[in-house]
């Protein structure tokens, strides 16, 4: 495939790998109801979807060749990376952004915000495409001709007071406070090996905190349970930290109307990056508690 498993890239950005580990990307390919939903999605269209679901959750498998029905149990180790780190840094354009059609190079240096350094480890090329919102875009926005619009959180994006001034995707959802775009901390973006100094970079999340969450026990360390549990107990923490970030309660109204108690909750957006909730269609829910 030319595409190098996230294990290659840990021992140099250990960081990175543990929160990438511990992230939605990595868990999109294990998800028993992503698994649940394709099964249903090849049954309903006859085997006509193909790996039109896959193709975002699982890039290496589909590459691979993995049918539209395949589950966490049949994929192989590097299609259970889902969005590992050469599905972004190795993507150097988009055909149409939607439906994961990305356009990568393997065979290029790592595609990232800095680049023309060489290192132990691999040559790098500074993208202007991987800082983009489009990059994002590619998968986040999902949609089956003639026009039926499964996801458009990109789409929304678009037409927002933050794609007005500037502000992408990453700039919230990389930043260390889960939602907000806040200034970010400077230090080496690779740990020090044979001697080699690198040069300060912007510290980058590379969790991309979203609603999301785990289902499965022994994700993101199936080897050590306890380690699991703390971990998921953590990411929730910072799920918490970005739904607070996102919507806040302004009024709540008590109506008593023959012994029937109802109340009025008004809720306020506090993104302007796209809507609350967003999302697929199946997921905009709010549940307010």
């Amino acid at each position: 495939l030319g595409f190098e498993s996230a294990t290659e890239c840990m021992d140099c950005h250990p960081r990175q790998y543990d929160e990438w580990r511990q992230s939605m990307h990595a868990y999109a390919a294990r998800s028993p109801f992503f698994d649940a939903m394709v099964a249903k999605a090849y049954r309903d269209s006859a085997g006509e979807i193909g790996t039109f679901c896959v193709r975002c959750h699982s890039l290496y498998g589909d590459i691979e060749g993995d049918p539209g029905y395949s589950t966490a149990a049949t994929r192989s180790d590097l299609a259970l990376e889902a969005v590992s780190c050469d599905v972004c840094h190795t993507a150097v354009g988009h055909g149409r952004i939607g439906n994961g059609d990305l356009i990568h190079d393997p065979s290029a240096g790592k595609q990232g915000p800095y680049g023309a350094v060489d290192f132990r480890g691999h040559a790098t090329e500074t993208s202007s495409f991987i800082q983009s919102s489009e990059l994002c875009g590619t998968c986040h926005d999902v949609f089956k001709f003639p026009g039926l619009q499964l996801e458009e959180a990109y789409s929304e994006y678009l037409e927002s007071p933050a794609a007005e001034r500037g502000t992408t995707c990453q700039d919230c959802h990389m930043s260390s406070v889960p939602g907000v775009d806040v200034p970010r901390e400077m230090g080496p973006s690779a740990v020090s090996l044979e001697g080699e100094v690198y040069p300060d970079r912007e510290i980058t999340s590379h969790r991309f905190v979203g609603p999301d969450y785990s289902v499965l026990d022994d994700f993101p360390y199936p080897d050590d349970l306890e380690a699991s549990a703390a971990a998921q107990e953590e990411y929730l923490g910072l799920v918490q930290i970005l739904l607070e970030n996102a919507v806040e309660i302004r009024d709540v109204v008590s109506n008593d109307d023959s012994n029937l108690i109802s109340l009025d909750v008004s809720l306020a957006s506090l993104t302007d990056g796209h809507q609350v909730p967003t999302g697929f269609t199946a997921e905009r829910q709010l549940w307010v508690e």
